[in-house]
């Protein structure tokens, strides 16, 4: 059956910016769906803030093969899915909950395109080199006061390249806003309003930061 093109209905998958998009009523999702919604895992929620993501990535002309892509928390792995088969970038998805990366796998193989997964905390990013990836993407990643250090410490290890580009997506939660005024003190960091209305009513804002060969110096 082909993917509908709208999201609501009795159909289990639609299509978005050209992926095929599963619903959780899916044949290969819905078990692990279920069982994650039982048990409370981060794995069974949809964030809106993907979507806006990958709407905004589908408008940058500067993605090609050649980028290496990690993406902070990729959930149910909408955007990694996109850049590598939009784009033929080679990605990383990463996340702490092994039941988002079983999501990224169905997904990427649903869409045919390649995906390597890896189940990583941010503390745990903290500790890999970070030296072959020249962009980085997120949605919904500030969740919590104690992720910010983090966060700011791995962007600035990040930025230390020089040449990387940084595209994170969230609804508009404090903890975002205080990221991004914390980057923007030290890098030319744009903040966009972004607004959807398929496949969900979503409103939020882009943290669109491009590292430039000065900012390697200053890490």
């Amino acid at each position: 059956m082909e993917p509908a093109r709208v999201l609501k209905g009795a159909h289990d998958s639609f299509v978005f910016h050209g992926i095929e998009a599963l619903k959780p009523n899916h044949p290969s999702v819905a078990p692990r769906h279920r069982a994650n919604v039982d048990s409370g895992s981060t794995g069974s929620v949809l964030w809106h803030a993907s979507y806006l993501l990958v709407d905004y990535l589908a408008t940058l002309r500067n993605i090609s093969p050649a980028n290496q892509v990690l993406e902070l928390g990729c959930g149910w792995g909408l955007a990694s899915t996109y850049v590598s088969k939009r784009f033929g970038a080679r990605v990383t998805a990463t996340d702490c909950d092994a039941n988002a990366l079983y999501l990224q796998n169905i997904l990427s193989a649903t869409n045919r395109t390649r995906v390597h997964t890896r189940q990583l905390s941010f503390s745990d990013l903290a500790e890999i080199d970070l030296s072959g990836f020249n962009l980085l993407i997120g949605s919904e990643i500030c969740y919590a006061p104690s992720t910010l250090p983090q966060l700011e410490n791995l962007i600035h290890r990040f930025a230390t390249q020089g040449g990387a580009s940084l595209v994170l997506a969230d609804r508009g939660n404090d903890l975002f806003f205080r990221l991004g005024r914390a980057l923007s003190r030290r890098y030319r960091a744009r903040l966009t309003p972004v607004s959807l209305s398929f496949p969900v009513p979503a409103r939020g804002y882009v943290l669109h930061v491009e590292f430039e060969c000065g900012d390697a110096q200053s890490g």
